[in-house]
């Protein structure tokens, strides 16, 4: 460990303090967190910086990427997971843009305590939107019966007696669902496209889907398994 002292401006400290008062921890936990995160993504800090022709200040760089980054978590979290009533209960985990392609790609991952049988979905933006959610099984936890009847429930997801979706689902333009067996983990995947955004089912919705293939098959896990 290497110890350091600071002088802080006063309206700096006020608002660490006020960072403190709302995560709960002392101001020096906050400052060393900050220092982390700032160490760990130097080398992307020091690339973007070399992009510039003009001298440039590390204070407006790293002013530079906050304020891309608020602007896009924004739109990330709030218009795409606001949409899916996702909000909260997951994080933007990665994202790519393809600007040849006119394409947007960006995948979430479930929080710890999420409540829905979804750990992770992607949507892709272009053209038409594409949803693709997860939900991922220990394979030693699901017996041999029970796969096979979760395979034939996804390969016959329209035709299966008594499965009741939900209404997002009666009218949706191009619906599958496939259970991808590796050796360590299965992968329930419910894969949609619509004509836009606002037409895709919710990740509530989704998560019932998945619920009741599982139940139909037989498989009897938790929702953070």
């Amino acid at each position: 460990m290497v110890s350091i002292s600071l002088d802080l401006k006063q309206d700096t400290h006020e608002r660490l303090a006020s960072l403190s008062e709302f995560y709960d921890k002392d101001i020096k936990e906050i400052i060393n967190e900050i220092i982390e995160v700032v160490s760990f993504e130097s080398m992307w800090i020091q690339n973007i910086s070399n992009e510039y022709r003009v001298p440039i200040r590390l204070t407006n760089v790293l002013s530079h990427l906050l304020h891309v980054g608020v602007q896009s978590t924004n739109a990330l979290f709030n218009d795409i997971l606001g949409r899916l009533e996702g909000k909260g209960l997951f994080f933007a985990s990665d994202m790519d843009i393809d600007l040849d392609e006119m394409r947007i790609w960006v995948n979430y991952d479930a929080l710890r305590g999420c409540d829905l049988y979804v750990h992770s979905f992607d949507v892709t933006l272009t053209g038409l939107p594409r949803l693709t959610a997860t939900y991922l099984m220990d394979v030693e936890k699901v017996d041999e019966t029970a796969l096979l009847r979760m395979k034939e429930i996804a390969d016959n997801i329209n035709d299966i007696e008594g499965l009741e979706l939900p209404e997002a689902f009666l009218d949706i333009m191009e619906f599958s669902v496939d259970v991808v067996d590796e050796d360590e983990f299965l992968y329930l995947n419910v894969d949609i496209v619509e004509e836009s955004l606002p037409y895709l089912p919710t990740i509530p919705a989704i998560s019932e889907v998945i619920k009741q293939i599982m139940e139909r098959a037989g498989v009897n896990l938790p929702i953070d398994e």
